[in-house]
């Protein structure tokens, strides 16, 4: 990020009345980084924008773990956007439409961080992973939990809850489903506001409720309750 960047937008939030919500964008785990965080803290910031792949480090490096220490430490989520920060990886799928490139990378990185039980080693540590739908959330727990069992380990029963993790999910996955993995707690929804993609829905917060798949009280949750948590509004 620009040095001045930072600046700019302290002046911005500092101009409305009512708080200006934002991620901190860092890429590296270095004492600038970690300033930045603390920067972004001090001037609105709700989380940490990070991709499935950052360079050549997978999300379960201990590169990042002074990153993931001072983000716990500051109360900022780190939040795992549909995308890809390496350049051999986006270079090997050069012509996929997306998919292999951005979804898989953070499929693969909410694996890698619950296999390696990262958000274990930092207390406060929450962890979003988020704009790749939770379809694929059933096979990757009950992938993770076969791999436990080859190690003589128990998976523990609501991985999403354990580990702090919240997940976005969208009004095409079957959320009902979603749920019995998942849990009521740690589902959120976003409308993807500003892109033009395939996981835009301008109108998702208020689809869910009106699709009459679950009771208002699971739908608050998803849309109020648990955002709130997670962003720590």
């Amino acid at each position: 990020m620009n040095a001045q960047k930072p600046v700019e937008i302290s002046i911005i939030v500092q101009l409305y009345e009512n708080p200006l919500f934002c991620l901190v964008h860092t890429l590296y785990a270095s004492f600038l980084a970690i300033e930045e965080l603390r920067f972004g803290k001090e001037n609105g910031a709700c989380g940490v924008f990070m991709r499935g792949l950052e360079a050549d480090h997978s999300l379960s490096d201990p590169y990042f773990f002074p990153l993931y220490d001072a983000a716990s430490r500051l109360d900022l989520p780190i939040c795992v956007h549909s995308a890809n920060g390496s350049l051999t990886a986006y270079d090997l799928f050069i012509d996929d439409p997306g998919f292999c490139k951005f979804k898989l990378a953070v499929v693969g990185a909410f694996h890698s961080l619950v296999y390696f039980a990262i958000p274990q080693k930092f207390s406060k540590l929450k962890i979003g992973i988020i704009e790749v739908g939770a379809q694929w959330l059933p096979y990757a727990i009950r992938d993770l939990a076969r791999r436990y069992a080859r190690k003589g380990k128990t998976l523990e029963g609501e991985v999403l809850r354990a580990n702090r993790i919240y997940l976005t999910c969208q009004n095409d996955d079957d959320i009902p489903y979603i749920l019995g993995y998942a849990g009521e707690d740690n589902l959120i929804m976003g409308t993807d506001y500003g892109h033009s993609d395939n996981a835009s829905e301008l109108l998702a917060l208020q689809a869910l409720g009106d699709k009459g798949e679950m009771g208002s009280a699971i739908v608050q949750k998803i849309l109020c309750k648990n955002p709130k948590s997670f962003y720590g509004l």
